[in-house]
């Protein structure tokens, strides 16, 4: 795996904190960016190629899944997961239904965390592999 660039979108920055420390740990290279509001993640996600989004439901300006509903028109292969305090199925399958790769609950193990963000990132690496073979090939 490459170096991967993972953007984290939290309002709780402690929380925000944790996660960008556990992942540079855990994943080994890793860049991870970071914003504490859904206006100021769209606008960094827009600037730069990030390849995971890890994102709160519950942001300042909109919810996660309306910032997911906005950027989906250019989100390509990145993947993203959501995390929340609420452990709702209803909520679990609406961002499965939207392409999300997880949905977290919180408090979450750092086992799981480092889990999910590597299996995504992986899955990430293969679509995104795909997507260059097809472009050869057309």
């Amino acid at each position: 795996m490459d170096n991967k660039r993972v953007l984290i979108i939290e309002d709780n920055p402690v929380i925000a904190m944790v996660i960008k420390q556990s992942i540079k740990c855990l994943c080994g290279q890793v860049e991870v960016g970071m914003s504490t509001s859904a206006e100021e993640g769209e606008t960094l996600f827009l600037g730069s190629e990030w390849d995971l989004i890890i994102l709160g439901y519950q942001l300042p300006g909109m919810d996660g899944l309306e910032l997911i509903r906005e950027l989906n028109p250019v989100l390509g292969t990145t993947q993203w997961i959501m995390i929340s305090g609420s452990g709702s199925s209803e909520l679990k399958s609406e961002v499965m239904r939207m392409g999300g790769y997880n949905y977290l609950v919180e408090p979450f193990s750092l086992e799981d965390l480092k889990k999910v963000v590597g299996q995504a990132l992986q899955l990430q690496d293969k679509e995104k592999a795909s997507n260059m073979v097809t472009s050869l090939s057309a």
